[in-house]
């Protein structure tokens, strides 16, 4: 049974709050695999890998693109570090640095915006979240 949409519920911020939670303790390069692989699937054309590597790449980091703004996680030196910069018209104003806690707030609420603004992406968000 599938769940209805309401514009008033919290299903996409509880439903993507909880699988991006999912941290596997010691196994960062994992989490973010796991975290990239789930906004691929959602949004291909809005994930950009990063990977470092000449014959075995690494996925390091990954770039997630919004009309409004610009998410980041990268990996380096055992951490992950998060980042977002506001952008206006195309330009870049503003970047700072986020903990994972803030990174998975801020990646959440802009799902949440384009799921209630695009049918395709709600829909699309629901299938992910297993809510169909």
């Amino acid at each position: 049974m599938g769940m209805a949409f309401d514009e008033n519920s919290d299903w996409v911020r509880m439903g993507v709050a909880a699988a991006l939670s999912k941290s596997r303790e010691g196994d960062l390069p994992g989490y973010l695999e796991q975290v990239t692989c789930f906004l691929e699937q959602l949004m291909p054309q809005s994930v950009k890998r990063k990977t470092v590597g000449l014959f075995k790449k690494s996925l390091c980091g990954i770039e997630v693109f919004f009309p409004e703004e610009r998410l980041g996680l990268d990996f380096s030196m055992g951490n992950l570090t998060g980042w977002y910069t506001k952008v206006s018209r195309g330009i870049a104003l503003k970047t700072e640095s986020v903990t994972l806690p803030e990174w998975i707030e801020l990646l959440t609420t802009a799902l949440e915006d384009r799921a209630n603004q695009d049918a395709s992406a709600r829909e699309g968000l629901r299938n992910l979240l297993g809510l169909n």
